[in-house]
């Protein structure tokens, strides 16, 4: 924000009052006849309304509740962060001043805003201090300066630890609470090594929300939230895509007392699983895609987008990591009828390709090299040309010299375009002896790799 202001409302909701929201402003020294009003959302600021001022005066109001959150007033000569929970206050700054100069009236959580500000600031200039004379110190000097600091940072942390104990149940105490991370016990009692390292995270697991008050309204509308959420998503728990939506729908489901929040967090997680790069976690995709657009609970959506989203889930669902390989009844270059599921072979990798395709050009020849080292590895490579030029299709095969299988649906009687979600070409899909999908989407350099990691994998668990 303080660069750029992305200038959309992502979210819209409601706080559940009636009585609407009146917030009042003053803003000495502004020379602006128009300040911006924006909110934290996750990670990103966005403006929420522009404001005429007149004579450094202006106010924020509505006939409907404003979320909760973390606001700040903005100008290009001035940011001033404020909090939103009650719905009718007065605010007074002026400019160049430190919180110390703020002006409160009618709002206990801006009460202790300004509190904690001006007690950060205290330290902090102390801080910086102090770290200016350890540049010249000696280093018995040093010594006592280091010391200083970490007085300071145990300061820091007693203040915010006694303002939070003392306003339990408000909005900065939750926010609070959210710079700190699980205190995890020693488990003393437990042997040091991976028995004792289990149980340290089994507790950091099981705790990891102590520190996130999700019945707290607006949360979602500070800097802090999404980033503890996607730590959990990506750091703590196992990442697997069942896991995962486990863990979604665990903390999706307390949210949805508040629509703000609900929404917020069901339009994140998807976008986030939606761009992800990781194979499998499109299984994530389908799952948030069915259990909270396509059930009806995304009222936000149109017609028109739920059904683009089902006519993509359905392109998704049938060839998940996990399942069945989807049926493949294709044509060899004979023109007789061959179905690749059938294979004898420990693995099959699945090659849709374009023979005019550019970029399957280019890993077609790598794919060729590597073949007889795959037969090694108990893979049979089969080779599906997605166009319907027989002539062209064999020219191909003869001009590369393919030696693995070779087939293609000259006659489009096949629907695997639709059932391995062939819209770009090249894909590759690797199948078990069971045939089911193991991994899809790999790079043809990958694959001698995974299959080798793959079967070491298997031969231990044996």
């Amino acid at each position: 924000m303080r660069n750029v202001l992305i200038l959309l409302m992502l979210a819209a909701g409601s706080h559940g009052l009636s009585q609407g929201h009146k917030i009042d402003f003053k803003l000495n020294g502004l020379q602006d006849s128009v300040v911006y009003i924006g909110y934290h959302l996750g990670e990103n600021q966005f403006v929420h309304d522009t404001l005429e001022v007149i004579d450094q005066q202006f106010s924020l109001e509505g006939e409907e509740p404003i979320v909760p959150g973390l606001y700040f007033i903005y100008t290009p000569k001035a940011y001033v962060e404020f909090i939103v929970n009650e719905q009718h206050f007065q605010l007074e700054a002026t400019l160049g001043k430190s919180y110390e100069e703020f002006q409160v009236a009618n709002s206990r959580e801006n009460e202790l805003f300004k509190t904690f500000q001006v007690k950060m600031v205290t330290l902090q200039r102390e801080q910086l201090t102090l770290q200016e004379k350890l540049k010249d110190a000696t280093k018995v000097d040093s010594i006592e300066v280091q010391a200083k600091l970490v007085g300071l940072a145990a300061e820091s942390k007693t203040f915010r630890d006694d303002l939070i104990a003392q306003n339990e149940g408000t909005f900065l105490a939750s926010f609070l609470k959210m710079m700190d991370n699980v205190k995890v016990p020693l488990f003393a009692d437990i042997p040091d090594g991976p028995d004792r390292e289990l149980a340290r995270y089994q507790y950091y697991r099981a705790h990891y929300f102590d520190i996130i008050d999700l019945e707290q309204d607006g949360l979602h509308r500070t800097p802090l939230m999404q980033r503890k959420i996607m730590t959990y998503l990506d750091q703590v728990i196992p990442q697997h895509p069942d896991t995962i939506a486990l863990e979604i729908d665990k903390f999706i489901s307390s949210l949805r007392s508040n629509p703000a929040s609900f929404r917020f967090w069901v339009v994140s997680l998807f976008q986030k699983y939606q761009e992800t790069k990781i194979m499998g976690m499109d299984a994530v995709v389908v799952h948030l895609a069915e259990q909270y657009y396509l059930s009806g609970e995304a009222s936000w959506m149109t017609d028109e987008d739920l059904e683009k989203m089902r006519k993509e889930v359905n392109l998704l669902k049938p060839n998940l990591i996990g399942r069945p390989a989807p049926e493949l009844v294709l044509l060899d270059t004979l023109l007789q009828v061959s179905n690749p599921l059938s294979l004898e072979d420990r693995f099959v990798v699945l090659y849709f390709y374009d023979p005019d395709c550019g970029h399957c050009k280019k890993k077609t020849p790598v794919l060729r090299d590597s073949y007889y080292d795959l037969k090694d590895l108990g893979a049979e490579v089969v080779a599906v040309c997605t166009v319907t030029d027989v002539e062209r299709w064999r020219n191909y095969i003869d001009e590369n010299e393919l030696d693995w299988i070779n087939l293609a649906d000259p006659y489009v009687q096949s629907d695997f375009r639709s059932t391995y979600n062939i819209r770009s070409t090249p894909q590759v899909y690797v199948l078990d002896e069971n045939r089911k999908i193991i991994a899809k989407r790999l790079d043809v350099e990958q694959l001698e790799s995974f299959i080798k990691d793959y079967s070491a994998l298997e031969n231990l668990r044996n």
